[in-house]
């Protein structure tokens, strides 16, 4: 009686898992569209596709340190208020705040992180650098 409360629970974990996804790509490779002038202008002054690669991904890490850092305690107020809404007097719904449930959240955002990172890298080598670096009038 439980299992296709269970299967559908699985499939939205796993719809929020993949749009969530799909947004992080998105805005890395929006920023990266941003600097593509000034990155291929230092490919072209002899800075190698790693070394830019290695700067960009630690311009992402105080984004996901802070993306952390305030949405952790943001969520907990959110569940908090939304358990609070749906209790009722034969019902209640506990919050359970574990440690190891943030620890998954925040290793699937690093890995959202480095896996868009990674396919942005990708991109970025397929460049025109000449095409790019133009002064176009």
């Amino acid at each position: 009686m439980i299992a296709p409360f269970g299967t559908c629970a699985l499939i939205v974990i796993l719809f929020s898992v993949v749009i969530g996804l799909v947004i992080v790509i998105n805005t890395f490779r929006t920023n990266l569209q941003e600097q593509k002038k000034e990155l291929c202008m230092l490919r072209t002054l002899g800075r190698q596709h790693a070394e830019l690669s290695l700067r960009l991904f630690f311009q992402a890490v105080p984004y996901f340190a802070f993306a952390c850092l305030i949405g952790f305690p943001l969520g907990v107020i959110a569940i908090r208020y939304v358990l609070d809404k749906l209790e009722t007097s034969s019902r209640t719904y506990p919050f359970v705040g574990d440690f190891s449930i943030y620890l998954l959240t925040a290793s699937v955002v690093f890995a959202y992180v480095t896996l868009s990172h990674v396919l942005s890298m990708r991109a970025m080598k397929k460049w025109d650098i000449v095409e790019t670096v133009k002064d176009k009038e």
